[in-house]
Formats: C-alpha cells, structure tokens, sequence
C-alpha cells in the first residue's frame, strides 16, 4: 500500500509538472511567436546627406539651418510610420520602422528624396541624401548588415537614391 500511495503522489506531481511545462510551453511559442513577428514586419534603413562637404563651403549657420531641416523632416517621415530614427554621427541616421509602411515608400518612388531635395543652402544647392533598406528574412543584425550595404551601394551609384533590399534582391 506504500508503494502505491507514493505512485499516486508522483503521478499527481508529474500532474501538476505536466500541466506547469505546457504552460510555461505555451508562453514560450507566444513570445517567440511575437519576436518572429516583430522581426518580419520591421525594416531597416540608414540615412545619409550626401552632399555635405559642398554644403559646408556655405556659411556654417546656413548648413547647420538646412541640417535640422532634414532632420526634421527624416523625424516626421518616421514617425509617419511609426519608425524611429536616431543620428549616430554627424548627419547620419538610422531608421527602424513598420514593414508595412515599406510599399507606399516604393509605390511613392520614396517621395522623401523629393521633399529633402526642396531644400536649398547658398545659391540654391540641394541637399540630397542617399537611403539604403532592408527587410530581408533573418536576424534584425543580418537585416542591419544588408541596410548598410544597400546605403555603400546608393553612395557608389552617386546618391541622391535609395536602394531597397529584399529576398528577392536589391
């Protein structure tokens, strides 16, 4: 009789175990369903002024007034898709942002080039700025990578672009 009580008991602990790992399971593919999907829908992408070392032949205060207007309007476009952007060197950026917001910036030929172009310094000079993007399949650091190539590539075509990569390719 012994025995059997301290089968039963262990029967009612791999019970209670049984119940506490499906769980602790469930939880588990909840959050990696909710990381997986977090890095499908996010896009990578750095930002650049191109053209600076000819904007800075322009009084300094005038470069510095056409800077914060790009970033401003880089901040608001950003925020139109509920990205955020962050400058981690003089006039360079990078944008993490919804995926979904990613077909209108193509549909629209990204219309940001255009309304950062409007800008003028000195004797009417534009300011352009070269985007490279990513949203590739992978790790958000392979996705980071493929954003950096993609803005080397923009730079080495000229600038004033932006180069989108996928898994279709570039």
């Amino acid at each position: 009789y012994f025995f059997l009580f301290l089968l039963k008991k262990e029967t009612s602990k791999d019970k209670k175990n049984k119940k506490a790992e499906k769980e602790k399971s469930s939880w588990l593919k909840k959050l990696l369903s909710v990381l997986l999907v977090l890095a499908v829908i996010a896009a990578v992408a750095y930002i650049v002024i191109d053209n600076i070392e000819e904007l800075l032949q322009y009084i300094q205060e005038k470069f510095r007034s056409a800077a914060t207007e790009v970033e401003e309007i880089l901040r608001n476009w950003a925020a139109s898709m509920n990205g955020v952007i962050r400058s981690y060197e003089r006039d360079k950026y990078i944008m993490l942002f919804d995926y979904a917001h990613l077909s209108e910036c193509v549909e629209s030929r990204f219309s940001i080039l255009d309304e950062v172009r409007s800008i003028r310094v000195g004797d009417g000079m534009p300011v352009t700025v070269s985007i490279g993007v990513s949203c590739v399949s992978g790790t958000l650091s392979y996705r980071e990578q493929m954003a950096q190539a993609a803005l080397d590539m923009a730079l080495q075509r000229g600038g004033d672009q932006v180069v989108y990569k996928n898994d279709m390719g570039t």
